[in-house]
């Protein structure tokens, strides 16, 4: 990826384009939950969000998911939030179906299997949106709190972080740009050193 700069110095205005390259795109340590939730739990959040163009909810479940399978949302591709099925457990393994096609059917859909990794269940792909593939992984977060009631929670990461340096005159600084979605050019992300 290049980044075009415009710096001005003095009166008049001078100003001339630099050009800086960065890496491929890493995974940045901010996450957001995306659920899970149970098919009555999923069919309230699908009632709230069915009007809105920007959201493509599961309408077709793989035949073999077991009573014990959750949903989610916030698996997002192609400027929509797609959505997304966990099921099985710590003894049989996990499995996600992400929806690829952004139609809502998983019918048909190939299961991934989470990975245990460092004592965390996580799955990794490769999102193709766009011109660079970006990273995004899922992981589920699994607690026990007073009451003895485990609960899950799937985490997403998909906040990438591109890294360059600048060179000026013979002076070098590294720098940082934080993208979501595979862009940098949004006004509310960050550049920093």
């Amino acid at each position: 990826m290049q980044i075009l700069i415009s710096l001005f110095a003095g009166l008049p205005v001078f100003a001339s384009v630099l050009v800086f390259f960065t890496g491929s795109p890493e995974l940045s340590n901010v996450g957001y939950l995306g659920g899970p939730m149970d098919r009555n739990e999923y069919r309230a959040f699908v009632e709230k969000v069915e009007k809105d163009n920007l959201f493509v909810t599961v309408r077709k479940s793989p035949s073999n998911l077991s009573s014990s399978a959750r949903y989610g949302a916030n698996f997002l591709v192609g400027g929509k939030n797609r959505g997304w099925i966990l099921d099985g457990d710590d003894h049989r393994g996990w499995l996600l179906y992400l929806d690829w096609k952004g139609n809502g059917d998983l019918s048909g859909a190939r299961p991934q299997p989470l990975k245990r990794v460092n004592s965390v269940y996580q799955l990794q792909v490769e999102v193709k949106d766009g011109t660079v593939p970006r990273p995004c992984r899922f992981e589920l977060i699994q607690s026990k709190p007073a009451k003895s009631v485990k609960r899950l929670d799937v985490k997403i990461y998909d906040i990438t972080v591109r890294r360059g340096v600048i060179e000026i005159g013979g002076k070098r600084a590294p720098f940082a740009l934080t993208g979501e979605l595979g862009r940098y050019d949004d006004p509310h992300e960050s550049f920093t050193d």
